[in-house]
């Protein structure tokens, strides 16, 4: 049932995944209801219901993805960090700023410690941390967030790297509020310079 459910999501099939999950979940709860695979089940759920732009949905399934994962005999500490930073974006997507920068900085929390300043889950962490400060209207934070993700991943992957287009896109909306112009067009032209790059 999951490579099914599976495979028609790769194929972007979203009403033949739900019925494949259906199937899978019923399954899952004849075998116990605590049943560990329920939370890669709900992720999939989760990832539909982002495709099809249903926000709520997506955090609800994410929020008991977490909670199934926190009860399991041994937890995983970075896919429930994972799990978090999704829910911090599904929060975002439905202006829901304040219940965001708590999920993610719940996320950040679970991979100090674990994870290198430079690691890419907290990279990645960072940056949505940037875009929820920045739909919050909290700019220093946004700012200092991206001017991060950037430098970091810079020394990684270079200066041509599709990984920068997440924080160069942060960089440039804040430079379109602030009416920089010659920030804007410095920042236009390296985005561009990597969207169309072979």
């Amino acid at each position: 049932m999951r490579a099914i459910a599976e495979s028609q999501a790769a194929l972007n099939r979203l009403k033949e995944t739900n019925e494949a999950c259906d199937r899978w979940q019923k399954v899952l709860e004849k075998v116990t209801p605590r049943h560990p695979e329920m939370v890669t089940l709900l992720l999939l759920r989760a990832k539909i219901d982002r495709r099809q732009g249903d926000f709520v949905s997506e955090s609800l399934h994410l929020l008991e993805a977490i909670q199934r994962e926190s009860v399991l005999p041994q937890p995983s500490q970075s896919k429930i960090g994972d799990m978090k930073c999704l829910l911090a974006a599904a929060y975002r997507l439905q202006d829901k700023n304040r219940l965001a920068m708590n999920a993610i900085e719940e996320a950040m929390a679970f991979f100090k410690g674990k994870l290198k300043p430079t690691d890419p889950q907290r990279l990645s962490a960072r940056l949505e941390r940037g875009r929820i400060a920045l739909a919050w209207g909290k700019i220093d934070t946004a700012r200092s967030d991206f001017e991060a993700v950037l430098k970091s991943w810079r020394k990684i992957a270079g200066d041509n790297h599709r990984v920068l287009l997440g924080p160069l896109r942060g960089l440039l909306a804040l430079a379109k509020q602030s009416k920089t112009k010659s920030k804007i067009s410095e920042l236009e032209k390296w985005v561009k310079r990597i969207e169309t790059q072979k």
